[in-house]
């Protein structure tokens, strides 16, 4: 059933890319797991009737058309509540729920199917990082080794890098491509060779699993920083990797040079290639809404240019936001059926846009500053320690928290919580709002938690 779930997967990620944030949480991201396989039909669990009822009303036949493009026959996709699996359960007289999946330390992560060269629009702020990412796939670890990408968040370096082991895989299908953020490096290295794990089991399992890789792909590599033990086994993965040819790719916010980490892992990223990608211009903003127009909608002349342009003037930081715009855009116009025109991509986008230009005003900062310190209260812990650099269980559970609650609830950017939060960089503030958002569907303690939590803001905060 491994298979099965990995083609779940892969039809999840093309869905996350072809819907919106909010759709997708609510949607797709709570199915986890598969009730049984029959006849090429994979039957998935989901919570409620009324989830199971909109799925085959408004995505099914899309989710199977995705499958069949996945697995490279014709499946398809059947729905299961988890009450009825419950029921199917007792009928055959058996004392356990669903029998879990076998999980061990280390989750394989699959490559986001999207993320490939063909769908990488290319401008003058990304053309140097693509032709070298086209070098590397076309010879790995030949003449560019390591290959170190670096830019702000957003702007694609984790395309371009699964892109290339995209590329390798399509010509070497047996290449063991292992990809991974730095964040979850650190976890799997945590739950394997902890000095209070004694089972060397795990541990062995770790080091088979990341010195395995024929390439290796790591995201966000300044998360390693201030955490010397998850450093040191990651300069010996590298040292091990790097002596037998491997091809190694990390992505950063950075330059090598400004990581906060050993130097002589900051040395060993400087022996390759580092290039960056910088923030796109107009033409190049517009040029990536054209291209991933195509996968939202059948006809793309039915988006004149004028909003094109209006939306690549007012969300010119990075293409994350660009392409969520786009999304709400075109989910608006669909939600209310009507048409794809300037007056309602105003319409659709005047709150974020506004939103946006506030981000940085002293309203805001004190607004954050407000619902912290009710948070803090509500946990009865000091409100610095929400900024502060301290890991005790109990301020990282208030802090990620804080992180689900402020965008949430109010809407506030990755990057404005990170600052409001000690300056936090993306991907730790990201991983925080997915750790959050993944515990509420499967502990009723932490959804507890945040209901209370809002409703003690909603009764003590009014903005």
């Amino acid at each position: 059933m491994n298979n099965e779930i990995e083609l779940w997967e892969q039809v999840k990620s093309m869905l996350k890319a072809s819907n919106d944030e909010i759709t997708f949480n609510q949607t797709f991201a709570p199915i986890t797991k598969i009730y049984k396989v029959q006849n090429n039909v994979i039957y998935l669990i989901v919570n409620t009737s009324l989830d199971s009822f909109r799925i085959k009303k408004f995505y099914l036949n899309k989710m199977n058309e995705l499958l069949t493009q996945c697995a490279g026959t014709q499946m398809s996709f059947a729905l299961i509540t988890a009450q009825e699996v419950e029921n199917q359960n007792k009928i055959q007289n058996q004392n356990s729920f669903v029998q879990p999946i076998q999980t061990t330390v280390i989750k394989k992560r699959n490559l986001r199917a999207e993320y490939t060269f063909s769908n990488f629009i290319t401008g003058e702020a990304n053309r140097e990082a693509f032709t070298f990412s086209v070098k590397v796939a076309e010879s790995p670890h030949v003449t560019i080794n390591p290959f170190y990408i670096f830019g702000d968040v957003g702007l694609g370096k984790t395309h371009l890098m699964t892109a290339i082991g995209h590329y390798i895989l399509e010509n070497n299908p047996d290449t063991n491509v292992v990809y991974t953020t730095a964040q979850q490096f650190v976890e799997d290295f945590f739950k394997a060779k902890n000095k209070n794990q004694k089972n060397t089991a795990l541990a062995d399992e770790f080091d088979n699993y990341y010195r395995s890789a024929d390439l290796l792909l790591v995201d966000d590599i300044q998360y390693l920083a201030d955490r010397q033990g998850s450093q040191d086994e990651f300069f010996k993965l590298f040292e091990y990797l790097f002596e037998n040819n491997k091809q190694i790719i990390v992505t950063s916010d950075r330059p090598a040079s400004e990581l906060n980490i050993m130097s002589r892992l900051k040395s060993r990223f400087s022996w390759g290639m580092q290039t960056d990608i910088k923030k796109p211009n107009q033409l190049l903003r517009e040029a990536i809404l054209r291209g991933k127009l195509k996968f939202l909608i059948s006809d793309t002349d039915e988006v004149p240019a004028n909003v094109i342009t209006y939306i690549a003037e007012n969300f010119d930081q990075n293409v994350r936001d660009l392409e969520g715009a786009l999304r709400r855009f075109i989910s608006y116009c669909v939600s209310f059926n009507i048409d794809f025109n300037y007056d309602n991509a105003v319409l659709a986008l005047d709150a974020i846009i506004s939103n946006s230009k506030n981000s940085n005003n002293s309203g805001t900062k004190l607004h954050i500053e407000k619902i912290k310190e009710i948070i803090s209260n509500y946990f009865n812990i000091n409100v610095k320690e929400l900024s502060g650099p301290s890991r005790k269980q109990e301020y990282v559970y208030a802090r990620q928290l804080t992180v689900y609650i402020l965008k949430t609830k109010y809407n506030q950017t990755l990057t404005s919580i990170g600052s409001a939060l000690g300056g936090r960089d993306h991907a730790t503030i990201s991983h925080a709002f997915d750790k959050i958002q993944d515990a509420i569907n499967n502990d009723p303690n932490i959804k507890e938690d945040v209901d209370n939590l809002i409703s003690t803001l909603d009764k003590q905060y009014k903005m």
